[in-house]
């Protein structure tokens, strides 16, 4: 019995080293069967550029790149990127290959992709993408993936091409537009203001016209009171409307000059740019001090308008006649 008790042992401990040994030796295969994939697919990229299919080549060699990371094929997608003239692409991938030479202990190619990537630069395009700054929820897409909000406003490396640019936020109409890159060019796309959804629309607009009848309510002031609170209240939408006008004639100003600067609009520079988010902010105040204004010179003037009369005043006068004396009056 104890001779069978160590063979199962024996055959026990067996087990558990071909249960460790298979997998590693499965992820193993899994390797060598990526690395001949992605030899594969380097060599076939290599012929396409070699043919001057550039458009061919490069997703072969990014393809044997995912499978198996080398230096020697970072540098040939890096060139392929060049040579299709997606330069942001090459310039960061030169990059990213000189780090990895470093890391390697291959000075010569680390110093061939610093210079490669440091002569990309005076070639490199840049999109800045400007938000609003009174939209905080906004989210902004470019060419469907998120533009995460530490780069808005940020001048970032772009490959030339046209992009299409998205904002949507909850409560208002979406907004796209497709933006052209050309190659070593600075481009600046402003996302203008949300419009409101239809319903929001709507509801803004019966809080607005609810104001109206609070201020003929029935528990109206007496009439001398509520004469001389309609006529501060007109009073003030008179000048909320003066400042209203102001605003809109000076978005106007700003918004042509800003079209000066833009080529067109919305391909601004700095001063552009500039005068544009200054039109944006005067027409908006001009839009809110208009509607303040309408709604107070309307309320001041229900509230005057529908005061009721002042009483008349207590008359007496006596009357002296032949033989008698009469007092008359009218009292309320």
């Amino acid at each position: 019995m104890t001779t069978f008790g160590a063979g199962k042992w024996t055959i026990a401990l067996w087990c558990c080293a071909l249960a460790c040994i298979a997998p590693d030796r499965a992820s193993a295969q899994g390797r060598d069967r990526d690395k001949a994939a992605a030899e594969a697919l380097f060599d076939e990229g290599r012929k396409l550029m070699a043919a001057g299919n550039y458009a061919a080549a490069c997703p072969k060699l990014a393809a044997s790149q995912a499978l198996d990371a080398g230096v020697g094929t970072g540098l040939n997608l890096a060139d392929c990127y060049e040579k299709l003239g997606k330069t942001a692409s090459a310039w960061a991938l030169f990059r990213e290959t000189a780090a990895a030479a470093r890391n390697a202990g291959s000075p010569e190619r680390e110093r061939v992709a610093r210079q490669r990537a440091e002569a990309l630069e005076r070639q490199l395009s840049h999109l800045t993408i400007v938000a609003p700054t009174e939209a905080e929820t906004i989210a902004i897409t470019r060419d469907g993936a998120r533009i995460d909000a530490a780069a808005i406003g940020s001048a970032l490396p772009v490959d030339p091409g046209d992009y299409t640019i998205a904002a949507s936020a909850p409560g208002k109409l979406p907004w796209s537009t497709t933006v052209r890159v050309a190659p070593a060019s600075r481009v600046s796309l402003s996302v203008p203001l949300l419009e409101d959804e239809p319903q929001i629309a709507e509801q803004r607009t019966s809080e607005l016209k609810a104001i109206e009848p609070r201020l003929t309510a029935a528990s109206a002031p007496p009439s001398n009171t509520r004469k001389l609170i309609g006529i501060i209240s007109s009073g003030a939408g008179v000048a909320a409307l003066a400042v209203g006008g102001y605003f809109g004639l000076r978005a106007a100003s700003a918004w042509s000059d800003a079209t000066a600067n833009c080529d067109p609009y919305p391909y601004c520079g700095e001063d552009g740019q500039r005068l544009a988010n200054d039109a944006q902010r005067s027409g908006t105040v001009a839009t809110i001090a208009t509607v303040a204004g309408g709604v107070l010179l309307a309320g001041g003037l229900v509230l005057w308008l529908t005061a009721p009369g002042q009483a008349r005043q207590n008359e007496t006068a006596l009357l002296v006649g032949p033989g008698s004396v009469q007092l008359r009056g009218t009292f309320q």
